[in-house]
């Protein structure tokens, strides 16, 4: 029997996978498990990682904070490098999520013709 609250999760979780759907029909989406910490820089961090899957290319993370506005993240498919910006006004609550001891996690989305890109980091709770 289906309560209403399984029910309920059930819908989350089949309209968060027609959005994953969504976005893998109309750019790609990579995910990355972040795995080390590799350098401390007085502008941002450097991290590797491992693909969530095995058709993933993302092993390397940048983060940079800037003054200002944040532009656009960068990806070079080759090296598997994503470069990520930050405000500085963000710093203190990026760096809680990505030095914190949890499961941390980038996801790239860029749109099929490369004009449209977007990053999340996101850690477990």
């Amino acid at each position: 029997m289906i309560t209403p609250a399984t029910n309920s999760v059930q819908e989350q979780s089949d309209v968060d996978l027609r959005h994953t759907h969504a976005l893998n029909s109309v750019g790609s989406i990579e995910v990355m498990r972040l795995t080390r910490l590799v350098k401390r820089e007085s502008d941002g961090l450097h991290f590797k990682g491992e693909p969530a899957s095995s058709r993933g290319h993302l092993r390397k993370l940048k983060v940079t904070f800037v003054a200002g506005d944040a532009p656009s993240p960068g990806f070079d498919e080759a090296s598997g490098s994503l470069h990520v910006f930050y405000s500085e006004h963000e710093r203190k609550k990026v760096e809680a999520v990505l030095l914190s001891k949890r499961q941390r996690y980038c996801y790239f989305w860029h749109s099929r013709n490369g004009v449209q890109r977007h990053a999340w980091l996101l850690s477990s709770p």
